[in-house]
């Protein structure tokens, strides 16, 4: 008796291991979730586990920007007021008013991504100067009032808030909320690459065989600690961080840039404001310049932007799983929590990417939602993904990678550039190294097409 049952044991994993449509090492030891259905005649070309709930990683942004685009016009641009409340006329060159920024949560001011659109600071003071302005009495003031944040970043690891692809979401951004730091030569003294007003160092740095640096900082924490090793050979190494405090940052540029141009700033307070006068209104790129950008790059601060952008002063998830709901998409087992994929507590379902995907193919969106995809071989994160092969721009994917996470979602694509197929490929939980695990996936897409 007890041979037979175990003999049923072997059966059962050498099925399970039948069904495994990826060979990678170690295969049995992690959860694979695959949906590939061809648009064409709605035939399930492949499956395994579609209904399992999976991290699904940065492809998480493909599902924000399928929700952006239902949910907020092509032309959509964040705008960011500045005005000038108090006495606002200008007497012999003294401006008697408080400067107010009214923040919108614009993720792209002065954005090394957006080089065209920087010089938010020159607009301001060259405004002010054209106004004959020598002087201003009173004060620089970010209005945070316009946008009231999830927190998302709550369900962020504490180890990637400090890394400039962890910086957080503000109400006022700034310079992609990063900076950094450089160490001239072994563990001399380290420089910041502009000035972090609070900003306080610990540098506990020591000379070691690798350059091995690991940061610390807790959220709106002031304090970076810099630790671990760096070799006794290094020159100008460089670490990108993230900003604890992007409108402080912003506040003492145009102060400083103010001060140069010529324009001193007193600190007198005005209680009585009586004016109101418009200076200077900053406009982002449109929606599916940022969208694409996004993609990409796969940048987690312009992501959560724009999920944020769709209910600025609400839950803008809810917001979002209330429309997926009203187009008829189940998300009875999902869990969403922020907009980049960035959290570990994401959980999707290749079925219900697949769905997302599925709509938005047959929408009215579907050419514009296609191109935000970086593709195969030619762009982003995917430019090296079957580049070599026939295949090679055929596929427009979204990528999601984190420790023990692969992700691709998107679609197959014909020699016109059109989708042909829905593509959802989900590994969580792999030990083999993440180059044998992509080289089997590319090994599966050109068996199947």
């Amino acid at each position: 008796m007890r041979k037979i049952a175990l003999f049923i044991v072997l059966l059962i994993a050498i099925s399970i291991n039948a069904d495994n449509l990826l060979h990678f090492p170690d295969v049995e030891a992690s959860t694979i979730g695959i949906y590939i259905e061809d648009l064409r005649n709605g035939k399930v070309v492949a499956s395994q586990n579609e209904s399992k709930a999976m991290t699904p990683a940065s492809v998480t942004k493909s599902i924000t920007s399928a929700a952006v685009m239902l949910l907020l016009e092509k032309d959509f641009q964040f705008k960011t007021p500045i005005y000038a409340v108090g006495d606002t006329i200008v007497y012999d060159g003294d401006l008697n008013c408080d400067i107010i920024i009214d923040a919108c949560g614009d993720p792209t001011i002065d954005s090394e991504h957006f080089p065209n659109k920087k010089g938010f600071i020159d607009q301001i003071v060259n405004k002010l100067k054209s106004m004959g302005v020598r002087k201003l009495n009173g004060d620089i003031i970010i209005n945070s009032a316009h946008v009231k944040l999830d927190n998302v970043s709550s369900t962020w690891m504490i180890e990637d808030i400090v890394w400039d692809y962890g910086a957080e979401l503000k109400a006022f951004n700034y310079n992609d909320n990063s900076f950094k730091i450089c160490i001239p030569s072994a563990t001399d003294t380290i420089y910041v690459s502009q000035k972090i007003p609070n900003l306080v160092i610990e540098n506990n740095l020591v000379l070691g065989k690798e350059n091995n640096v690991s940061l610390t900082r807790s959220s709106l924490s002031n304090n970076l600690a810099v630790s671990g090793t760096i070799k006794p050979t290094i020159s100008n190494y460089e670490i990108s961080c993230s900003m604890p405090n992007p409108a402080l940052v912003f506040v003492y540029d145009l102060k400083s840039r103010l001060t140069l141009s010529g324009i001193s700033i007193s600190k007198k307070k005005y209680v009585v404001k009586n004016d109101t006068m418009s200076i200077y209104c900053h406009k982002s790129p449109k929606r599916d310049e940022i969208l694409r950008s996004l993609m990409v790059r796969s940048d987690n601060l312009f992501a959560e932007g724009m999920m944020q952008s769709i209910n600025p002063m609400g839950n803008a998830i809810d917001s979002v799983i209330s429309k997926f709901k009203q187009i008829g998409i189940n998300c009875n087992t999902i869990s969403l929590r922020d907009g980049s994929g960035l959290s570990r507590v994401d959980r999707l379902t290749p079925r219900f990417i697949a769905n997302i995907y599925r709509y938005m193919y047959y929408s009215d969106l579907s050419s514009d939602y296609v191109t935000l995809f970086p593709k195969s071989g030619y762009d982003g994160t995917l430019k090296n993904f079957l580049s070599n092969t026939r295949l090679k721009g055929r596929f427009a994917l979204k990528t999601g990678s984190m420790d023990g996470v692969q992700c691709y979602g998107g679609y197959k694509l014909n020699e016109k550039g059109e989708p042909t197929h829905i593509v959802v490929i989900m590994i969580n939980n792999f030990f083999c190294k993440r180059n044998e695990l992509r080289k089997d996936i590319e090994r599966l897409l050109l068996q199947i097409f």
